[in-house]
């Protein structure tokens, strides 16, 4: 659910994004960066969540979307600083940034939903790598193994 509705948010965004806010966007993608390099997850958590923050914000008018996505990021937000500490997690987070910062460049609606819901994806995956191991890369929350 939360990568339909980022991926959504991200598709409404394309359009009209400013180069202010593509610039803090890359400013944060740089402090995220640079505290992987001195290996201070805890402020690549900062800046991760800085960064989907600002976009967050950037439908903030759209009262309804704005509140599910916020509700949603509450919900999962335990979840996202165990994914960082995954080995190359927070690496993985950082490159995913790059690749929405690309796809909002080129304005592209269809590929910036695109490349959300994969980062998403990729989040989700990690933090359940994170909870159960390798194999948790497979399990689907509330599904049992049929046992």
């Amino acid at each position: 659910m939360r990568a339909i509705l980022e991926g959504y948010t991200l598709r409404l965004i394309s359009q009209g994004i400013s180069e202010v806010t593509l610039h803090r966007l890359d400013g944060l993608i740089q402090q995220a960066d640079a505290a992987l390099r001195r290996g201070r997850i805890d402020e690549v958590f900062k800046w991760n969540t800085q960064f989907h923050d600002t976009l967050q914000g950037l439908v903030r008018k759209k009262s309804r979307l704005h509140r599910w996505i916020v509700n949603m990021r509450k919900y999962v937000f335990r979840y996202r600083k165990d994914t960082l500490r995954y080995p190359d997690g927070g690496k993985r987070a950082i490159e995913g940034h790059r690749k929405i910062m690309l796809a909002l460049r080129l304005k592209d609606p269809d590929l910036c939903e695109r490349v959300m819901r994969e980062h998403v994806q990729e989040a989700k995956e990690g933090a359940l790598r994170a909870t159960f191991g390798e194999a948790g890369a497979g399990v689907t929350p509330g599904k049992t193994s049929g046992r």
